[in-house]
């Protein structure tokens, strides 16, 4: 049951990460010489992506998504990001939930989340950044225990706030913070065990 349970936590985020990735290799990275979290240029850009999964117990699942998104500039020193992703697949095979979930699962999964990234430049040398997401789906845990409703919570949602300081030409210092609601992204399941606390977690099993 462990083994289905991480199968499927996988697959959720499959074609949500293949839409996120970027093709353009032109876009300026951490180490070229111009990067700066404010060269975004207004523009509209669309993402496309699809994925095959397939699992030790026979189970599949195909999917496919698409992701829009738009840069801007609203002011001098300030640069803004929004958009989406939206993703959908179904499962093939024999199901991953098992007896337990297969009330509760639908014959296609849709997944939508939006996000929007800010960059505030104080000075020159020290940039605030923040920014907000939140998924919905149509997915329903059935098997999940009610007396932690948190661990199973695949409508996640959460906000950040960070900050980047130019030391030299060369050399940058950043630090952000991350609150969030909902499964965690580095182990929905709570280290595989669904009554023992996680430290990712702000609210105990019981």
């Amino acid at each position: 049951m462990k083994a289905k349970i991480l199968f499927v936590a996988v697959l959720l985020f499959s074609s949500a990460l293949l839409a996120a990735q970027s093709s353009d290799s032109s876009d300026s990275g951490l180490l070229s010489g111009d990067y700066s979290v404010l060269n975004s240029q207004p523009d509209f850009g669309m993402q496309f992506g699809t994925s095959f999964t397939s699992g030790f117990g026979g189970g599949s699942l195909f999917s496919q998504s698409f992701a829009p998104h738009m840069k801007f500039r609203p002011g001098q020193n300030f640069s803004l990001v929004v958009g989406s992703v939206f993703s959908t697949g179904s499962f093939g095979g024999s199901s991953p939930f098992g007896f337990q979930g297969e009330a509760g699962t639908p014959d296609r999964m849709y997944s939508t989340t939006v996000y929007a990234l800010g960059a505030y430049q104080v000075n020159s040398r020290l940039v605030i950044t923040g920014g907000a997401w939140a998924e919905r789906n149509n997915m329903d845990m059935m098997f999940a225990p009610a007396m932690n409703p948190q661990a199973f919570d695949i409508n996640p949602r959460g906000m950040m706030m960070g900050m980047e300081y130019k030391i030299t030409e060369n050399l940058r210092f950043g630090a952000e913070i991350n609150v969030s609601q909902g499964y965690t992204p580095f182990n929905p399941y709570m280290q595989q065990r669904s009554f023992q606390s996680s430290p990712f977690h702000r609210r105990n099993p019981w």
